[in-house]
């Protein structure tokens, strides 16, 4: 007896295992009819019949605006001498409206009884349906071309059945990736929660996670890995890769970043699909981005993927200036500033062409660090600033009067591309003097800096005003600097 409870147990244990493994079982054959049983604002439930004799009872139920679940029974009918009878599903999830047995079926129509089919034939049991979002696979929502959010899907699903759905009747390459890049920016958000947390939601190699899972978020390795599975699945040439990038809000800062390289028509294309993730649109700016532009804020590990004859260095990318724009450019000016620059009296730079060019100032305290407790808002205007442009040998030359010691300045190229730079006087020790200056005890930032720059510059006197000529910890008993 107890032999047979173990055997039992194991054989239920097996099933429940092989169950989990198994894939949703798609439809085999034809589509040929399909039925609106019911729907309202929060469900929609279907008939759908195949030709080769079975059909497919679906529940779709919307949990909130972006989450939708399907539930399915699945079985056969049977059609004779004028009727359809619909055998008990050999699966079960639901029970909805449509409730299985016989019908009259006469061109496609089901009845209740002869005389609905011969004389009001208007009087169908369930009305026919040739609506798109009603014939899509039982996986995709019917709002959205996204896979349902029911518990599990990751693991039940493949990349081909998401694939092939999405793919149908697309010819060209240009044309099934775009399908797939839109795909991908509908599905998938940025994991900030994950990224904050220092513990990231999903596995980034998990594709059908980062498409199909409970929580569809992921960083730009999970974006990138995702659009070269879907890619791979298609039949496109498309690679990963893994490099840094600078991003406006730090531009001292190089962050790890991914994104791809896609072969179209024969010819290599970079595409960065997180940057171009614009909620449920695709932003051009980031597909197909011009190598010469993209290289300006991203960098490959591999100098090979620069897609350059002349490849440029990361000492180059780190002190060239980040220009950026609201709109795709197929081309950036040449500009001969550093993100950081010297001067004496004025600063002068050139740009290649012939270009409109407006310069700004910023408020230095924007290179403040902000600490808690502390306001974190800088509210400012851009200060217009007067500039001689004028044009030789082909350039744009720009003069520049400066005359305090850090400048932070914002450049507009043709009142599109921009880019922030900063100008020391003189040299290096400019910004020393400037935060020496600056320096107050209601900001922690500013105040230690000057402290730092102070004592950098042997500046006692500046030193005394900030911390006072009894601090044991840079003045002796004499009120000596130590």
């Amino acid at each position: 007896m107890k032999k047979l409870i173990v055997s039992c147990l194991l054989l239920m244990a097996f099933q429940t295992q092989a169950a989990k493994k198994n894939p949703w079982t798609l439809p085999q054959s034809e589509l040929t009819h399909v039925y609106r049983c019911a729907e309202n604002d929060r469900t929609t439930e279907l008939l759908r019949l195949y030709a080769d004799g079975t059909f497919e009872h679906l529940l779709f139920e919307r949990k909130s605006t972006r989450r939708e679940q399907v539930e399915r029974n699945l079985g056969t009918y049977i059609i004779k001498k004028g009727r359809i009878e619909f055998q008990k599903p050999t699966q079960s999830e639901f029970t909805g409206k449509f409730k299985y047995g016989s019908f009259l079926f006469k061109n496609g129509k089901l009845f209740e009884n002869r005389i609905d089919a011969a004389f009001r034939t208007d009087r169908e049991v369930f009305k026919q349906s040739d609506e798109r979002r009603f014939r899509k696979p039982f996986f995709i929502k019917l709002k959205e071309d996204e896979v349902v959010n029911n518990s599990g899907a990751a693991e039940l699903l493949q990349i081909s059945d998401i694939v092939n759905y999405l793919l149908q009747n697309q010819v060209t390459d240009i044309q099934k990736l775009c399908i797939l890049e839109e795909f991908v920016v509908r599905s998938v958000e940025f994991d900030s929660e994950g990224v904050k947390a220092g513990k990231l939601t999903n596995e980034q190699m998990n594709t059908l996670a980062i498409l199909a899972g409970s929580k569809r978020v992921a960083t730009s390795v999970g974006y990138a890995h995702a659009l070269r599975s879907l890619c791979l699945e298609a039949g496109l040439d498309c690679k990963r890769v893994e490099g840094v990038i600078r991003d406006k809000s730090n531009v001292d800062k190089l962050t790890s970043h991914n994104w791809n390289i896609v072969t179209i028509n024969g010819q290599l294309e970079i595409h960065d699909i997180l940057l171009a993730d614009n909620g449920d649109k695709v932003d051009e700016k980031w597909i197909n981005v011009a190598p010469e532009v993209f290289v300006n804020s991203h960098l490959p590990l591999n100098e090979k993927d620069q897609l350059l004859t002349n490849p440029v260095s990361k000492e180059n990318f780190q002190s060239s200036p980040l220009l950026t724009s609201s709109f795709k450019q197929n081309s950036l000016p040449q500009l001969n500033l550093k993100r950081v620059n010297y001067f004496k009296d004025a600063l002068s730079f050139e740009v290649s062409g012939t270009h409109s060019v407006q310069v700004y100032q910023l408020p230095a305290a924007l290179l403040n660090v902000v600490y808690r407790g502390e306001n974190p808002k800088i509210t400012y205007t851009l200060k217009p600033m007067e500039a001689l442009v004028s044009e030789m040998d082909g350039k744009t030359v720009v003069s520049l009067p400066l005359t305090d010691h850090l400048n932070l300045l914002r450049v507009v190229i043709d009142g599109e591309i921009q880019t922030d730079v900063k100008a020391l006087k003189n040299g290096p020790e400019a910004i020393f003097k400037h935060y020496m200056a600056v320096a107050v005890n209601t900001h922690a930032d500013p105040f230690v800096r000057g402290i730092l720059s102070s004592v950098k510059m042997n500046d006692t006197d500046r030193l005394k005003a900030l911390v006072g000529d009894t601090s044991d910890v840079f003045f002796s008993a004499k009120k000596k600097l130590i």
